[in-house]
């Protein structure tokens, strides 16, 4: 599935930068559900977008970790957040 990241990484200045890439898979860790994607995000995108080709918002950027070879973004999947939600938004 083809995936695009939008952010603000320190390196890409003011402007919004969207990257290109697919889902690499998933993976589950804690009580958080992960995307994991080629697509490049760097330092300061974390809390940017992963959207789909319709649009839709799959998930929220974290984390990236590479090698020399190639680089694997985590994104933390958009059900986990809703799960959240729906289990603190009476939490007042």
């Amino acid at each position: 599935m083809e995936v695009k990241a939008l952010g603000y990484p320190e390196i890409g200045g003011e402007k919004i930068s969207i990257t290109s890439g697919s889902i690499s898979g998933l993976t589950e860790e804690g009580p958080l559900s992960w995307i994991k994607t080629d697509t490049s995000f760097s330092f300061g995108s974390s809390g940017g977008a992963l959207i789909d080709s319709e649009g839709d918002l799959l998930g929220i950027t974290n984390k990236a970790q590479s090698d020399k070879i190639t680089s694997m973004g985590y994104v933390i999947n958009i059900n986990s957040l809703n799960d959240w939600i729906d289990e603190n938004l009476d939490r007042e």
